[in-house]
């Protein structure tokens, strides 16, 4: 049995805490009634006959004066597994079936939660096996000498009173999800804590922490994303996406000021508000992971938010560090009227954009991850300073692409002359496509020029072309040696063996631009635009696209 050990801020709620999962069922042909039923087996496949089966409501809490919650307490499967429960009115509802008997090799327990909507219909539960017991054993930080405290698990029989030493222990647990509450002798809601997840055969520690009302795990499910079990990715700045009515903004507050995340062994994580939108109910928070395991999808942190006086702790330069390969993290989501230096470097390093004078509040629209810029394809552009890179680098961005018809100019998304650029060659008549280069030393030739995978000989590849009206992420690398160019998170070019790139680019006194230059001026939309002295790793720019895309449910904020 492994130990999976978290540190859980407590929480003060009025609502329920996880939300019951509906299940659709067979409808009866002649039926007058509702119900629900199930076939419930041992792991050898054998019918788990005897086992009992409690149905309760969804928010019921054990050993309350009010009992009207208590739903067929004594019922057990016949013998062949099987049960069922009719006559249930409408609502949420738990149904946990066990068996400890201590003359059973096999006990365990298996929880289905279901919701009645119809007063005609039957759900099939379908077939379940019992699995071993979840254990969770708790301790709180700050017990009150003299007080009496008890915990509750939200719709399941579980009651037990917290001794003087602030522990807690409930050995007999079906595996799921589950809401803890801590209550006074008087059944008084003390604190409250979502998302508990518990396994089948493993023991979940949970130290209890009085710092803020609410908290919930977050999960980061990696295998999803399609990466490797063998990598881990360190110091990665990771999107949390939150969105009513799963999050409740007004139990936060209304800048988010109160919100704060940390490890599972407590340890607080330095992040990023990017967008805090109590009206609409949106926000993007950047948080900064020192390490994330690929393949897996049992990782989790710990998200914690409602202390009113808590300090605004939101800190761009801290997730996107330059010890940790930033140079410039631009998010695009300000007012490019307000002028010089308003386009924002979210690293340390300045390099703050200054708007053309001919972008005003209306560039300012909907990107990927909260504000996005828009460019004309005329005028608009943005210059960011004199940044040079002088060895391994990552460049990036998001855009959407607006076709121009008959117009066969370049665009240049990020570019600094002579030095490095990231583009698109917009002639559709032959060359058309992404390109990746930087303006190197050549030792052999004795000369510069530009390097990479660019327009017009051997190593240009049309077929890479864009799509328009879609948000689309574009990343270049060079590791020293080639030149890399990745689309959506997949590797889509490189440099050939006979062109590999042995030098960097070299330093020019030119600024950046974003968004073009003179003659070759990007039309659509940016955002999310980064300069990296780095070459991140395919694993990284996979999970960058894949955490940041819209719809993404990498990262999960569940109730």
């Amino acid at each position: 049995m492994k130990t999976l050990s978290l540190l859980l801020t407590l929480i003060l709620l009025t609502l329920f805490c996880t939300g019951p999962v509906e299940i659709a069922g067979g409808r009866g042909g002649s039926e007058t009634t509702n119900g629900v039923y199930a076939v419930i087996t041992y792991s050898d496949g054998t019918p788990a006959a005897g086992s009992t089966v409690r149905m309760r409501k969804a928010d019921y809490v054990s050993l309350t004066a009010d009992s009207r919650f208590m739903i067929n307490d004594l019922m057990t499967t016949d013998s062949q597994g099987y049960f069922m429960i009719d006559s249930i009115a409408l609502g949420s509802y738990y149904i946990e079936v066990s068996d400890n008997r201590a003359n059973s090799s096999q006990g365990g327990a298996v929880l289905f939660k279901f919701t009645i909507v119809n007063d005609r219909d039957t759900l099939d539960l379908g077939k379940e096996t019992l699995r071993p017991f979840a254990s969770l054993l708790g301790e709180i930080d700050s017990m009150t000498a003299g007080r009496r405290l008890f915990v509750q698990i939200r719709g399941l029989e579980r009651f037990t009173e917290v001794a003087q030493d602030g522990t807690f222990a409930f050995d007999d647990l079906p595996a799921g999800t589950h809401c803890v509450r801590i209550v006074d002798a008087g059944f008084a809601l003390v604190k409250e804590i979502e998302n508990v997840k518990t396994s089948s055969g493993d023991t979940l520690s949970v130290k209890v922490t009085v710092n803020s009302k609410f908290s919930s795990l977050i999960q980061i499910n990696t295998a999803a994303a399609g990466l490797s079990s063998f990598s881990v990715i360190e110091n990665f700045p990771l999107l949390i996406r939150l969105e009513s009515p799963a999050f409740d903004f007004s139990a936060a507050d209304s800048a988010g000021n109160d919100i704060r995340f940390s490890k599972p062994n407590g340890q607080n994580l330095p992040y990023e508000i990017e967008e805090w939108d109590s009206f609409l109910g949106e926000a993007a928070v950047w948080v900064l992971m020192d390490s994330i395991r690929g393949g897996v999808s049992d990782q989790f942190i710990v998200m914690s938010w409602g202390e009113p006086e808590a300090p605004y702790l939101s800190d761009g330069a801290a997730v996107f560090h330059s010890d940790f390969g930033f140079s410039g993290v631009w998010h695009f989501n300000e007012d490019p009227s307000a002028g010089s230096g308003a386009v924002r470097n979210r690293s340390a390093n300045d390099f703050h954009g200054t708007p053309s004078s001919s972008m005003t509040s209306a560039n300012l629209v909907s990107g990927v991850v909260g504000g996005a810029l828009m460019f004309d394809g005329e005028e608009d552009n943005i210059r960011a300073g004199l940044l040079d890179l002088s060895g391994n680098y990552t460049l990036s961005c998001w855009i959407k692409m607006e076709h121009q018809d008959g117009i066969h100019t370049n665009w240049r998304f990020i570019i600094k002359e002579p030095a490095y650029t990231l583009w698109y060659d917009n002639d559709d008549r032959r060359w058309g496509g992404f390109r990746a280069e930087h303006y190197a030393y050549i030792p052999d030739a004795d000369s510069s020029r530009w390097v990479g995978i660019y327009q017009d000989s051997e190593n240009s590849h049309p077929n890479h072309t864009a799509e328009f009206g879609v948000w689309s992420h574009i990343a270049a690398t060079w590791d020293g040696e080639k030149i890399r160019l990745f689309i959506n998170g997949e590797a889509v070019d490189s440099t050939v063996a006979l062109d590999d790139i042995g030098q960097p680019p070299l330093p020019s006194e030119r600024q950046l631009l974003f968004g073009g230059r003179t003659d070759e001026r990007f039309k659509g939309i940016m955002d999310e635009v980064r300069i990296e002295h780095v070459a991140r790793s395919t694993e990284w720019i996979r999970l960058n696209y894949e955490t940041q895309r819209k719809g993404s449910t990498i990262v999960r904020y569940q109730r």
